[in-house]
């Protein structure tokens, strides 16, 4: 078994590999997407962000990577 249910498995010296690649590029194409600039999330890479904390970001919060 190679795929099971858009996953790619495969076999390494530590264990199994799973990755979902093909299935996101399949996705992609059946919806047009597949020729679509990709970009950064302009969000603070160094931001903890918690269930319980209440604080919202703020625009200082944002960064163009």
């Amino acid at each position: 078994m190679h795929y099971f249910l858009g996953i790619k498995l495969r076999r390494s010296n530590d264990g199994l590999v799973l990755t979902q690649g093909r299935y996101a590029a399949d996705v992609l194409s059946r919806t047009g997407m597949d020729k679509a600039k990709s970009v950064d999330t302009p969000l603070a890479i160094s931001k903890k962000l918690r269930l319980t904390d209440s604080s919202a970001l703020g625009p200082e919060d944002a960064n163009m990577l």
